[in-house]
């Protein structure tokens, strides 16, 4: 990744936006996109905290409402499958898994299960090394 974006693709602002171009868009990112969403990131990271928090949830949310993600056409188990893999950084447990699709079977929004995943413990903790790496030079 660092021969094809330079060195700053190690920082937890540059992760953050490589794993949503993996795990929802299934790619890597192209130059321009991924440096308009880091450029995104670190005008919040300018901001306070709040701004990273709230763009954090934005950015995956731009990534999921994207032409090119809805061309995908993904199941709900698939898109389940992606937000693991984006926003997780990991392969869901089979139990966890069943009970997101229930919820989804339920009638619970796509929206609605991907502001779960950004509001969960284990992705405010990437959100928080955002967050610790605001003084840290770029």
């Amino acid at each position: 990744m660092g021969d094809l974006f330079g060195d700053d693709t190690g920082r937890p602002e540059c992760s953050l936006v490589n794993d949503c171009y993996r795990g929802l868009q299934g790619r890597l990112p192209d130059s321009a996109g991924f440096s308009d969403w880091v450029d995104l990131m670190r005008a919040a990271m300018a901001a306070g905290e709040q701004a990273v928090k709230d763009l954090a949830y934005q950015i995956a949310l731009g990534f999921l409402q994207s032409p090119e993600y809805r061309l995908r056409d993904r199941s709900n188990e698939e898109f389940l499958e992606d937000l693991y893999n984006g926003i997780l950084r990991r392969g869901a447990l089979k139990e966890e898994f069943a009970g997101w699709v229930g919820y989804i079977d339920a009638g619970m929004t796509r929206e609605e299960v991907l502001r779960a995943f950004t509001d969960s413990t284990e992705f405010q903790l990437r959100v928080q090394a955002i967050i610790d790496a605001m003084g840290s030079p770029r």
